[in-house]
């Protein structure tokens, strides 16, 4: 797992990794509304209609209650890998 890998935060206090983020994407629960080329934050839209934001961190950052996960097609947040 390379510590550079970003993993993302939402304002509901869930993590997520870039794979996680992909897989919502393409399944459509998740529609892409905004991305910040600077803060490199996202919006997006669930399905029920609600916006999240999702935040940049660094693994580094994350806290102790949060594990990542190596899996067949990349980093995933513990807990999170199965879908």
């Amino acid at each position: 797992m390379n510590s550079s890998d970003t993993i993302y935060r939402s304002d509901t206090g869930r993590y997520y990794s870039p794979l996680e983020l992909w897989r919502r994407l393409e399944a459509g629960e998740w529609t892409p509304i905004n991305w910040d080329e600077d803060s490199e934050k996202e919006w997006v839209e669930t399905r029920d209609g609600d916006m999240l934001e999702l935040t940049p961190v660094a693994p580094s950052s994350l806290p102790p209650d949060v594990s990542l996960v190596e899996t067949d097609y990349g980093v995933a947040v513990e807990g999170e890998e199965a879908l």
